[in-house]
Parts: C-alpha cells; sequence; structure tokens
C-alpha cells in the first residue's frame, strides 16, 4: 500500500502555528505539542514533515527571513536618495510587522536555543549581502554621521523592532513608529 500523499495545507498550519507561538513566547517556552495543538495536527503529522523542534524552527527562521526580504528589500528604489530610501525600507518594515506580525518578529529574533542548519545560514548570508549594500551606502552618502555599519543596523533595526513589539493599538504604534522614524533619521544624519 502506498503511503498518503503529505497536504500542504497541514505544512502550512503547523508553520503558521510555530511562528505564532515562537513570536509569543519565544523557542524555548514553546513545546512540539504545543505546536501540534495550535496547528490542529497529530504529533506524528507534525514529525513526518519536521523531524525535530529544530527542523522546525529552521523552517519559521527561513520562512520570516524569505518573507522580511519580499517585504522590505525586492523592488527596492537602488535611484532614491539615502534618506528616500532609509523612509521607504522603514515604511516597509512597518507594513510587514503589522500585516504579518508572528514572521516579522521571527525575523527579527536571533535563533536562540537551536543552532541554524547549512541551508539557513546560506539563505541569512545571502539576506545579509542584499541588505549590507545598501546601509553601507547610506554611511558613505554625503552629509550622514559617521558612524560603522553595525551602529547603523542597530539604530535601525533596533529602534524599529523594540517599538514594533510594543504593547498598543496598531494606532499607536504608528505614532510612534513614526517619532522613532525621524529620530532614527536625525541620528543618522550628521547635523548640518
Amino acid at each position: 500500500m502506498a503511503p498518503r500523499p503529505r497536504s500542504p495545507q497541514k505544512r502550512e498550519l503547523i508553520l503558521n502555528a510555530a511562528a505564532e507561538l515562537f513570536a509569543a513566547d519565544g523557542f524555548r517556552a514553546v513545546t512540539v505539542p504545543q505546536i501540534a495543538r495550535r496547528a490542529g495536527v497529530g504529533l506524528g503529522t507534525l514529525y513526518r514533515r519536521f523531524p525535530s523542534k529544530d527542523a522546525l524552527a529552521n523552517a519559521v527562521f527561513r520562512r520570516s527571513k524569505r518573507a522580511w526580504a519580499r517585504w522590505t528589500l525586492d523592488d527596492w528604489p537602488a535611484e532614491a536618495s539615502p534618506e528616500q530610501q532609509f523612509r521607504i525600507y522603514w515604511a516597509r518594515l512597518q507594513a510587514f510587522a503589522e500585516q504579518a506580525r508572528p514572521l516579522a518578529i521571527c525575523a527579527e529574533r536571533r535563533p536562540e536555543g537551536y543552532a541554524l542548519d547549512t541551508e539557513s545560514l546560506a539563505l541569512r548570508a545571502a539576506l545579509t549581502e542584499r541588505i549590507v549594500p545598501i546601509l553601507d551606502g547610506w554611511l558613505h552618502a554625503p552629509g550622514m554621521a559617521p558612524l560603522t555599519l553595525e551602529v547603523v543596523e542597530a539604530l535601525v533595526h533596533g529602534t524599529f523592532w523594540r517599538v514594533a513589539e510594543t504593547a498598543g493599538s496598531p494606532k499607536e504604534r504608528a505614532a510612534l513608529l513614526e517619532e522613532a522614524r525621524d529620530a532614527v533619521w536625525r541620528a543618522l544624519h550628521a547635523a548640518p
């Protein structure tokens, strides 16, 4: 008797459930049975698709990073000024954080409690190759503050995600993110 074909919908249910739980509670606090219950599947179904919690975490990592790239980096306005690029990037981050919140949170968090597999490491390296030239372009544009790439990344992403993860309504978060956007741009741009 041939094995039943795997349902792609169940894989999606599992990935969605894992992303929601990892975003809310962190990888370490979430159990595989919790993920299966949230997804509405049995443990056997989950383990046939993902042989371990680490394998599932890596699948969520890749899914969230790919979503981040689609939301923020695709169709990049390379000809825009650094300030226009920054504002576009910030707006795209904001849309991603509001429309795909669990994936956005998972995309930003550093993996804790599991090791990235070969595929995840390759994806992270490929995405770094895409974002570093953008940030580096901001750094070397006229009028920008003399900062390192690491500080620029921390200012942009650290500030954005700290504010985006705050409790409150989407309207309150949007107002705080607008204020934070302007403050970060002032920090990046040298005073005249």
